[in-house]
């Protein structure tokens, strides 16, 4: 029958022709780049290898040579250490060097991976295997194989010719669709890639002669490495590429995605039999669709957002509302509207079978002002015959108690996944009576540019009874290339009609961030969506969102975030929600925030109060059973998936929190909040009993010490912060101020109050040092003068290396006599510190500090920090300090008076 088509491989080396041929022509590097607009390559690389390096690395030569340490600062160095270090000086290897090795293993597997032939035999081999290893053959009838079924449904056969499908077919097409099937045909790619991985990294090797000039070395690092061969480099840098894999494996394909991907699987198999399944979408054009409400930019108003066919006919579109079912009293309001490019994708996305296609819709907006507290309201929507209707109510503002549930992660792959959310939304507004409103975390969807994904979720009446807060998950923004191109829209702000408090010129395309005054609390919506090049809160955000929090007088603070800033589950230990992480505490702790809710992880967890990832401990204060009262710190709270895909905890997680559940079911939180506290339950639902249960309950109170309280007192200077780099001036002076209202000879029965006296100076001295004047140095004789201008507060280094020790010995001790803050990117070389009684010294960015003596030096070994009486020394960031060899003892950090502090930041 297909004889003059050609193998499958025939097929697809046919589709994957032009790309082969660009490839090819222009190599792999810019291949990728036309195949991603806006994506740089070499910038990507440069990156990681930073990423991996960033921290010291070490390579052993071998016995008695010593070894090669391996930090990356404007490039990779390495630094000899032991006998080696008598032959060699330090290497740099500059990032132009470094992209000079990277396209020539490009140009290696463009030369051994993009011949003509590899990659179809590749594909071809794969397919061979799927049914050898009977993954996949058919049980009966003219031994047909995946080769069979591939070929017919690629070429759509049954639905262009008629012809009635043979059993053989019938029953490939039942078998696709058991789970089994879906758990070996990822199990099987997964042991396909490691192989493909196993040998690029087997047949690349690293050419050494384009980096280093010395053949000694060259030698050496030949021999450790197999002569650079790929694979034996990222075994030394500790790179797992199987136990990577393996991981994600366990954590993120569980029943759901099984579940889902062999529901997809079928149904992109049958819209490639029988044509695109459009039952869901021909709802759509009896209706206007997808209608969601948001709240207005005042307490009385209410956005409205939904979408509409397009049509030439001339009609009379509004928006109708009204405090009565038979609208015997409206008002009408007429839509703003807009045609959008909406993208719809059955996964396929494949050349000659391409299912990828975009629509043109209607987006309608409408916003409603002047609504009467306490009212129910009725609705109607009128467009080209079609109504949709509907009810919500505007509460009392005036009550400062009330009430919202919040979710998150609805995400899934199938119409059933989103059917199994709204189960758990409906379950969480019945048992959370009177909820006012709605706040979903984030990952709404799993692909936000596919409006399929959209229909099954938003094709319910709860979103247009509800006022909705959204936060922006990474899913909601995915970037696809091919859509970008196309204009789709697709984004959170297409679906959600949201005004109110977005900021000017802030960048909308990867999320948004804005807040909500309701009532007697202040919702703070942070954007952790990270560019390529930012990782964490952007600057531009967190100023804003800083200032707002900080001047706000609401009773109530909380932070709604997709990325959680405190969690056990997965994603703890990714960069970008590390670097969010580190944002997100810092602010809660500087704006005295009570409560963070997140998501992203989906995994259930709840931090006992804290400060900076630092408990909060009070045991001076009742905590009844399944309540804590907290006087200070702030609660996270990582909601865990609302939908079905539940990940497991992460056990080596670098965080202790005092609730941690391993859930297999979809969760949710109620909160209700008065004047005098938050009341917290967390619940999960059953999908087999329709019910949800209490997993989890706490209060949070704000309670300050009683009038002489001694005790209470003690214990909010002991809950004091310990770092010094923050500003804690509210809180401090909140104390100080509870302190001074205590009676004289109370005063003296305050044991820890020389900590409180501390605080108070550690205010200071930050409050001196981000107020001072800065100081850009590339030189010694720049960072001198810097280090004696007494307006310089901090000092930024941008150079390669300062060496302060000149050839005698002489010049390499420096006084540190104020509060001052030194960052940049930069080596400093043989010097010593020496920190003045009673100042802070602040050490951070990617400064290297090296003192390090070669073997026989005659040179004094140097103490890097001299600490002096309650002095304060904090070191964060990327900062490495290196020292040792030289005569005598010389130490990292030396005490040299009483009440010195040493932190990592």
């Amino acid at each position: 029958m297909f004889s003059n088509c050609g193998r499958v491989s025939g097929i697809i080396k046919a589709s994957l022709e032009p790309f082969l041929k660009k490839i090819k022509d222009c190599g792999l590097g810019q291949g990728l780049s036309s195949l991603l607009p806006g994506f740089d390559v070499e910038k990507f690389v440069i990156k990681k290898i930073k990423g991996i390096v960033l921290n010291k690395r070490e390579v052993e030569l071998g016995r008695f040579l010593g070894k090669v340490e391996i930090f990356y600062l404007k490039g990779i160095v390495l630094e000899p250490v032991g006998l080696v270090g008598l032959m060699f000086k330090n290497i740099v290897i500059p990032e132009e060097r470094i992209l000079q090795i990277f396209r020539d293993i490009l140009g290696q597997i463009d030369k051994k991976y993009f011949s003509d032939d590899y990659i179809p035999q590749k594909i071809n081999s794969i397919l061979k295997r799927l049914s050898e290893d009977e993954i996949y053959v058919p049980e009966n009838l003219e031994d047909k194989t995946l080769f069979d079924l591939l070929v017919l449904i690629l070429f759509n056969y049954y639905m262009t010719t008629g012809e009635v499908q043979p059993q053989w077919f019938v029953d490939a097409r039942k078998k696709s669709e058991r789970q089994e099937f879906a758990r070996d045909c990822i199990n099987f790619l997964i042991d396909t890639l490691l192989k493909v991985f196993k040998n690029l990294s087997e047949n690349i090797y690293l050419d050494y002669s384009i980096t280093f000039d010395s053949p000694l070395l060259r030698t050496f690092l030949n021999r450790k490495t197999n002569n650079g061969q790929l694979n034996k480099i990222l075994e030394i840098l500790g790179v797992d590429f199987q136990k990577i894999l393996d991981e994600m494996a366990k954590k993120y394909i569980g029943e759901s995605f099984v579940s889902g991907f062999g529901t997809l699987l079928v149904e992109t198999i049958r819209s490639m039999i029988f044509g695109y399944d459009s039952s869901f979408l021909s709802e759509n054009k009896k209706n206007l669709f997808n209608l969601t409400m948001t709240f207005g930019s005042e307490a009385n108003s209410r956005n409205f957002r939904w979408f509409g066919n397009l049509n030439n006919k001339k009609c009379d579109e509004f928006f109708e509302i009204s405090e009565d079912k038979f609208f015997s009293r409206s008002r009408r309001v007429r839509p703003t509207k807009c045609v959008v490019t909406l993208a719809r994708s059955n996964l396929i996305a494949f050349g000659v079978v391409s299912k990828f296609f975009t629509e043109k819709k209607y987006k309608y907006s409408v916003t409603i002002n002047n609504l009467k507290q306490d009212r129910t309201y009725y609705y109607r929507i009128f467009s080209n015959e079609r109504k949709y209707s509907g009810e919500f109510t505007c509460e009392n503002n005036k009550d400062k108690n009330f009430k919202f549930v919040a979710v998150s992660d609805s995400q899934g792959m199938i119409r059933e996944d989103y059917e199994l959310f709204l189960e758990n939304l409906q379950s969480a507004l019945e048992t959370a009576k009177n909820a006012e409103f709605i706040v979903h975390l984030g990952d709404f969807v799993d692909d936000g540019k596919n409006e399929n994904h959209w229909d099954f979720l938003l094709n319910n009446p709860l979103w247009g009874k509800y006022a909705v807060i959204p936060v922006a998950g990474n899913h909601d923004y995915r970037f696809n290339p091919l859509l970008e191109s196309a204009v789709a829209g697709g984004s959170l702000l297409t679906h959600f009609n949201i005004s109110i408090n977005l900021s000017e010129n802030q960048d909308i395309s990867r999320g948004f961030y804005n807040y909500y005054e309701y009532k007697n609390t202040l919702f703070i919506i942070l954007n952790t969506n990270t560019s390529n090049e930012i990782f964490g809160i952007d600057s531009k955000q967190y100023e804003e969102i800083y200032s707002i929090a900080k001047s706000s007088n609401a009773k109530w603070k909380i932070i709604l975030t997709h990325k959680s800033a405190y969690s056990n589950g997965p994603h703890c230990r990714n960069k970008d929600v590390l670097e969010a992480s580190k944002d997100i505490l810092k602010l809660a702790a500087q704006c005295e925030v009570d409560f963070v809710i997140g998501g992203h992880d989906h995994v259930y967890s709840r931090s006992s109060p804290s400060l900076l990832g630092k408990l909060i401990k009070d045991e001076n204060i009742g905590i009844p059973s399944g309540e804590n009262l907290i006087p200070q710190g702030t609660v996270f709270v990582t909601l865990g998936a609302s939908g079905v895909k539940n990940y497991e905890i992460c056990k080596n997680a670098p965080l202790i929190n005092e609730v941690l559940i391993d859930l297999k079911c979809p969760s949710y939180l109620e909160v209700e909040i008065d004047d005098e506290k938050i009341n917290v339950t967390s619940r999960k639902y059953m999908p087999s009993s329709c019910k949800s249960v209490i997993i989890d309950r706490f209060e949070i109170e704000k309670r300050m010490p009683e009038p002489g309280n001694v005790l209470q007192l003690e214990s909010m200077i002991q809950n004091l912060p310990e770092l010094p780099t923050l500003s804690w001036r509210s809180r401090v002076q909140g104390v100080m101020g509870i302190y001074n209202l205590f009676p004289r000879d109370q005063r003296k029965k305050i044991k820890n109050i020389n900590k409180l006296l501390r605080a108070k100076g550690d205010n200071i001295a930050y409050n001196e040092t981000i107020n001072g004047d800065v100081s850009i140095v590339h030189n010694k004789e720049t960072f001198i003068q810097a280090l004696n201008d007494v307006r310089v507060r901090i000092i930024i280094v941008k150079c390669y290396e300062i060496k302060f020790e000149n050839s005698i010995g002489v010049g390499r001790t420096l006084k540190i006599s104020r509060n001052l803050c030194l960052r940049g990117d930069a080596k400093l070389s043989f010097v010593s510190f020496i920190l003045e009684k009673g100042i802070t010294f602040i050490v951070g960015g990617n400064i290297r500090i090296n003192n390090k003596r070669k073997i026989f030096s005659v040179f004094p070994a140097i103490n890097t920090f001299i600490l002096r009486k309650n002095s304060t020394l904090a070191v964060g960031g990327s900062v490495l300090i290196s020292g040792a060899f030289g005569v005598g003892s010389g130490r990292i950090f030396k005490n040299s008076g009483k009440g010195t502090r040493i932190f990592g930041i």
